[in-house]
């Protein structure tokens, strides 16, 4: 399946940071979706067929983890963002199920190639 068969829900709140992602993806060929917290990211993901999705931890309006636990079981591929150094969010972001955890600042370069790998597109 080719990049521009997979639609991309991107979870963050920081306007800037979900300008560049998406602008990232969608110039990669992926279709993005945006949701700026996480009700909105709950709503669209029960609307539309995602198949994978970049979920910053903390979110207004909802829980990072609460909203990939969704995801995940939609059947979405999951790749959680923070700048925390925390490594238990590492960790609870493993347990969880989901396919990659990035730390900011990140290259858009890194994003898709974790999103390839994800999306088992190697």
């Amino acid at each position: 399946m080719s990049e521009a068969a997979h639609t991309v829900m991107v979870v963050e709140d920081d306007a800037d940071v979900m300008f560049t992602i998406t602008q990232r993806l969608n110039n990669s060929g992926f279709r993005c979706i945006p949701a700026p917290d996480g009700l909105s990211a709950l709503v669209v993901g029960r609307q539309r067929n995602i198949s994978a999705a970049v979920v910053d931890v903390n979110l207004p309006i909802g829980n990072g983890f609460e909203v990939a636990q969704a995801l995940l079981e939609s059947n979405a591929e999951v790749i959680m963002i923070t700048a925390s150094r925390d490594p238990v969010l590492r960790t609870r972001a493993a347990q969880l199920g989901c396919c990659g955890f990035v730390q900011k600042p990140f290259t858009g370069t890194f994003l898709v190639a974790q999103l390839k790998q994800a999306l088992h597109m190697d």
